[in-house]
């Protein structure tokens, strides 16, 4: 459908066709993702309680949860009114996706986010300051030059500028999510090398189970990346752009879930 007058839309701006059976798929995920979110939201608010109770202030561990949660919301409710046609496409709403509900600028969510957790589940067992703010300091400069540039290259493509800008897109967002996915592994991996040399190998055999519910929740956790980047390849993407918050928050639940058990185990 060309003709669109949104901001910065070029006249021969064609919409990606969405099917009936596109949109119901994408329907489905964008439930799941709210019922995700409350889920998670609950173990949220539990958390934050006691954090509050027992430090009496938030820690930047429960900002980084409420900030996952609330960005993927946001861009989980924006695509499927943009899917419905009740956002119209315009350089402001892909320009405020990228900006905001993704969080490609503002450096704190999302992606960034997830990571930092990570991070900070390694520090636990890592006991060394010096080489946790390295790999935290590490992670925000690396994952913030990946999210600038994907912001450069996302917004011209989405505005279907040229078929250069088209093609690097797709070329560079799958390349985005491998680089995504190999950080996710190489920090899983170094965690469960940290627990197997440095807690079960001491003699605290307890750890063990954290070892191998880690292994299982890594490879789950990989999958997700996997079926994220499986799916850019489908002819309608609406089932993809909506299932991409539903597996931030499903990756979020895994990382509270290892905290929770993190704490059962060394209580």
């Amino acid at each position: 459908m060309p003709g669109y007058t949104g901001t910065l839309v070029p006249p021969w701006y064609d919409a990606p066709d969405t099917s009936l059976a596109g949109l119901l798929v994408a329907a489905f995920f964008y439930g799941a993702s709210v019922a995700v979110a409350a889920f998670v939201s609950a173990k949220a608010v539990r958390r934050s309680s006691k954090r509050w109770r027992h430090n009496g202030r938030a820690k930047v561990y429960i900002a980084m949860i409420w900030a996952v949660i609330v960005t993927c919301m946001i861009t989980s409710l924006c695509i499927w009114l943009f899917l419905l046609g009740i956002i119209p496409p315009s350089f402001w709403y892909f320009f405020g996706m990228r900006t905001w509900a993704d969080g490609d600028l503002c450096l704190g969510c999302k992606t960034q986010c997830l990571m930092q957790i990570l991070a900070n589940r390694l520090s636990l067992i890592m006991y060394n300051p010096s080489r946790e703010r390295r790999l935290k300091v590490g992670l925000l400069m690396a994952l913030g030059l990946i999210n600038v540039s994907v912001f450069v290259v996302w917004i011209p493509a989405r505005l279907q500028m040229s078929p250069e800008w088209v093609f690097a897109n797709e070329v560079w967002d799958r390349t985005e999510k491998a680089i995504y996915a190999v950080i996710d592994m190489a920090l899983n991996i170094y965690f469960m090398w940290l627990v197997r040399t440095k807690l079960v190998a001491g003699g605290l055999k307890e750890y063990r189970v954290l070892w191998k519910y880690n292994a299982a929740m890594a490879c789950l956790s990989i999958s997700l990346d996997v079926m994220l980047i499986g799916m850019m390849s489908l002819p309608d993407d609406a089932v993809y752009v909506q299932v991409h918050p539903l597996v931030y928050l499903t990756k979020l639940n895994i990382e509270m879930n290892m905290a929770e058990l993190i704490g059962k185990v060394s209580g």
